[in-house]
């Protein structure tokens, strides 16, 4: 089992470069399915969870490659329409590919999702989203076999705005004959990104960005050949301001689309963190005089359920008593047991976690239940006296580039070992 080494105490200072973002990259990798061509996603993050959409692909009949500028997949030799599972499994959003072989195949057949164990994601919201689409399914053998021989366009409304529902609803959509209306869609940033490349390749997305979504449907495209930039991680960004936070330090990173990452700046201010602007750059300056804050994590625009777990660490070390609620994925509370052995003072009451300010904490071995638990536990152990061990460090790379040595290059004495 791999595990991140690190010694506390030193302040995080520089710039830091913002990867892609791995959840804009998965769905548009997912599209790529009912397209028939060749895309170079540029700068794509040699991750673990993009790694595994690419290998989908592979096992799906396609092809991919990492090169210098980025990832490119061929989808022109896709011929079946069911997913390996030993492949599938390593990831959540495995399931993100199930609109496009309905729109390439009317047929998908597709194994149950795994991933981070973070809480209830259920597939119920995706198999009556394609209900609504004239999609019959049954589960047989722990895979989800759809018919989609007679999918029609038309509207749908999706019980809860879910991400990768979203996504399949668009991909089946957008190559489904005539007008599709989906409502309570998904409004993230990377909703968007998807939106935003489709467009480009041809199709005919209206309203992205809202809850609502208009789609004309279109045949499936052949000899596609784009190059396209996915948009930068709102969440790394964010996890980079937390643990320079935590250090007390002074960070600077490039990022075109500040709203997406004002509801971390916000809370960020509110705590006592200066952040400034200049164009496209944005500037970290942090103290260690850090204040309790209050924090709500549910879906977009509101603050985000991936960085409460960083905010869990950040409350530990704040002056008074933070209380932190996650309405989207309960189970992430898990890490408080981790960060508890590192002398941080935390209880769980009613479904939030109640986190009562220390002055320091102390480094300790603990285990990265999840990705961002993971990240989370980093910034614990860059504030904590003495050696942090974070085992199960795997679970980081799915989805930061290259942490270690960015982190390296802003001062913290931090490394991996097996």
């Amino acid at each position: 089992m791999q595990k991140i080494v690190l010694e506390g105490g030193n302040k995080l200072i520089g710039e830091v470069n913002v990867s892609p973002a791995k959840n804009a990259c998965l769905p548009i990798i997912a599209s790529l399915i009912a397209l028939d061509g060749e895309i170079l996603l540029k700068n794509a993050p040699k991750i673990a969870d993009v790694l595994v959409m690419a290998q989908i692909i592979e096992c799906l009949g396609g092809s991919y490659k990492y090169c210098e500028n980025g990832l490119r997949l061929n989808t022109q030799n896709i011929k079946v329409y069911e997913a390996d599972c030993f492949i599938c499994k390593k990831a959540r959003a495995s399931f993100f590919i199930v609109g496009g072989l309905l729109a390439r195949f009317k047929k998908a057949v597709v194994p149950l999702p795994g991933g981070c164990n973070i809480g209830t994601r259920p597939i119920d919201i995706h198999i009556n989203v394609m209900k609504q689409f004239g999609v019959q399914s049954e589960i047989i053998d722990d895979k989800v076999i759809f018919n989609g021989e007679n999918a029609r366009s038309g509207k749908v409304v999706l019980s809860y705005p879910s991400v990768g529902a979203t996504v399949n609803a668009i991909c089946l959509s957008a190559f489904l004959k005539g007008e599709s209306i989906i409502l309570n869609a998904a409004r993230e940033p990377e909703i968007v990104d998807l939106c935003n490349f489709l467009n480009g390749c041809g199709c005919k997305i209206m309203g992205e960005g809202t809850s609502c979504l208009r789609i004309i449907g279109i045949r499936a495209l052949q000899k596609i050949k784009i190059e396209y930039l996915p948009i930068k991680d709102r969440i790394e960004a964010g996890s980079y301001m937390c643990m320079a936070a935590m250090t007390g330090g002074n960070i600077a990173f490039k990022y075109d689309n500040f709203e997406y990452i004002s509801k971390m700046a916000e809370k960020l201010i509110d705590i006592g963190v200066e952040i400034k602007r200049n164009k496209n750059e944005v500037l970290l300056f942090a103290n260690s005089g850090l204040k309790a804050f209050n924090l709500v994590a549910d879906v977009y625009p509101a603050f985000p359920t991936d960085m409460q777990s960083l905010f869990c660490s950040l409350g530990a070390v704040c002056k008074g008593v933070s209380i932190i609620e996650d309405r989207v994925f309960v189970n992430r509370f898990d890490l408080c047991k981790e960060l508890i052995k590192m002398g941080a003072k935390i209880e769980i009451e009613k479904g939030k976690a109640v986190v009562t300010g220390v002055n320091k904490l102390k480094g300790a071995k603990v285990f990265a239940c999840d990705l961002r638990a993971g990240a989370a536990l980093i910034t614990a152990g860059l504030n904590a006296e003495g050696r942090t061990e974070i085992y199960n460090s795997e679970m980081i790379s799915r989805g930061y580039e290259d942490i270690i040595n960015k982190l390296k290059k802003l001062g913290a004495k931090i490394k991996e070992e097996i």
